[in-house]
């Protein structure tokens, strides 16, 4: 469904979708969700998308129209997502685009959260078992482009 919903409204080519569910939903008993059952949009469950598609451009900016212009597509289908993944590859080009919400597209400020996620650089290399670091939940962006010399 979900696939169906960008390919007819979006110009982008999709290679599959997938929702995902908190797995506390599943350890908690919840019997409304099935292994690889279909996406029901009438379940009142939290849900994620994880896109996969060809990208031809990896600036920020295509990508933030790219996650606008599909969130805009399931709001008007009736699809709700709280949290969106893209995964893209493209004759050696990689993006990974994670931890993006509802209200990152609709604030305006997306391109300008993608760009400082992509500039973001972890200062702590390794964690002992006992020192782990606060998690802030966050965006993350990763663009591996193999073309690239010298690098």
């Amino acid at each position: 469904m979900q696939k169906k919903i960008i390919d007819k409204e979006l110009e982008y080519e999709i290679k599959n979708t997938r929702v995902i569910y908190d797995k506390s939903i599943y350890e908690n008993g919840n019997n409304a969700l099935e292994l690889d059952m279909k996406f029901d949009k009438s379940l009142p469950i939290a849900a994620e998308i994880n896109i996969r598609t060809n990208i031809l451009d990896t600036s920020m900016e295509d990508i933030a129209k790219f996650l606008t212009d599909a969130h805009k597509a399931f709001i008007n289908n009736g699809c709700y997502f709280k949290k969106y993944e893209l995964s893209a590859d493209n004759d050696g080009i990689l993006v990974m685009v994670d931890g993006v919400t509802p209200e990152d597209i609709e604030s305006g400020d997306l391109v300008n959260l993608l760009q400082k996620a992509k500039d973001y650089e972890d200062d702590i290399v390794a964690e002992k078992e006992s020192e782990k670091k606060d998690y802030k939940e966050r965006i993350t962006v990763f663009i591996k482009d193999n073309n690239s010399k010298g690098e």
